[in-house]
């Protein structure tokens, strides 16, 4: 989990001296969600985003984005933020393959297919070569062995030099999140899906949030519920259908009502910016929902409104 290249400084608001906190978003899903709030950023001036709020999405390594259950989630999140010793440690072959593909991302910014490509051959090297797993423990030999494979891998197809043996370490040490609990939020974003987030994994999941001053935003059934308040006819929308939220060809209820508005609307590709006009208007709709977290286990609707009013408003109450 790293925040996406760019961001890892905080800033400063000129002529001024207040700092800017920062609203770290994590996902369940890997598109839809981004997309969204990559928009709102980009909209920020016309949505009035407070300018000492900085939106900072958090993204999952390649090998993590299958991990999508909102409890493995809540618990990365954790790791990541809150454990004694935050900075970033090599426990098994997985975390290896994480910070090195995390450094490439970063450092040579490769691309998407690139990351997969290495994410395929580190895991022949370990699962086939060295007969392991990535949750196999690793050792300081080893991890030294896997870099050279990787940069003899790479060289191959790049002319990056191997320096890159030198700077995991270095990256490793300086790659930590810079995190103020005293003014920054981290804001997990998940989907009430109950075919794979049961009741008790709800209850975990709040539960974890509550203690950690964690910020849970959940949509009753999913995401595209959210979606479909920015139209003027959502309260054309069955109650009892979005709850149920069944497939059909494939689509769920609630995804098909957003194609009929949104013609070409895919999870990994639709048209944001056009939803940026009546962002405000969701808002307010969202209130003839269910906004309470504790009741969105069981009920529709959604608080993601109550995101956004958190980064118009400032949100000056502080991390909590």
């Amino acid at each position: 989990m790293r925040e996406r290249r760019n961001y890892n400084k905080r800033k400063q608001v000129h002529k001024t001296n207040e700092v800017k906190r920062r609203f770290f978003l994590v996902y369940e899903g890997a598109k839809t969600e981004d997309i969204y709030f990559n928009e709102i950023n980009n909209s920020r001036e016309e949505l009035q985003i407070d300018p000492l709020i900085d939106i900072i999405p958090l993204e999952r390594a390649f090998v993590e984005k299958n991990e999508s259950n909102p409890k493995v989630i809540v618990d990365k999140i954790i790791n990541h933020f809150f454990a004694e010793n935050k900075k970033a440690t090599i426990g098994n072959y997985k975390d290896l393959i994480i910070c090195i593909t995390d450094y490439l991302k970063d450092e040579e910014d490769i691309s998407d297919q690139a990351e997969r490509n290495i994410l395929a051959y580190l895991k022949f090297i370990v699962y086939r070569y060295l007969d392991k797993t990535f949750e196999t423990s690793i050792d300081e030999n080893e991890v030294e062995s896997i870099m050279i494979a990787v940069v003899n891998y790479y060289n191959s197809i790049t002319n990056m030099n191997s320096i890159l043996i030198e700077n995991i370490n270095g990256y490793l040490n300086s790659s930590s999140t810079v995190f103020d609990p005293e003014i920054d939020k981290i804001c997990l974003i998940v989907d009430r899906d109950r075919k794979s987030f049961t009741k008790e994994q709800y209850k975990y999941v709040l539960e974890q949030c509550e203690k950690y001053k964690v910020d849970l935003y959940v949509t009753n059934p999913c995401f595209e519920f959210w979606i479909l308040l920015h139209f003027d006819d959502y309260n054309e929308l069955l109650i009892d259908q979005l709850f149920k939220n069944e497939k059909y060809n494939n689509k769920t209820y609630a995804e098909r009502e957003v194609i009929k508005r949104m013609p070409n609307f895919k999870k990994g590709i639709y048209d944001a910016k056009s939803l940026m006009p009546n962002v405000k208007k969701a808002i307010e709709r969202e209130h003839g929902y269910c906004e309470n977290v504790r009741e969105l286990d069981n009920s529709v609707g959604s608080n993601i409104g109550v995101l956004l009013t958190k980064m118009m408003d400032g949100d000056h109450q502080g991390g909590s």
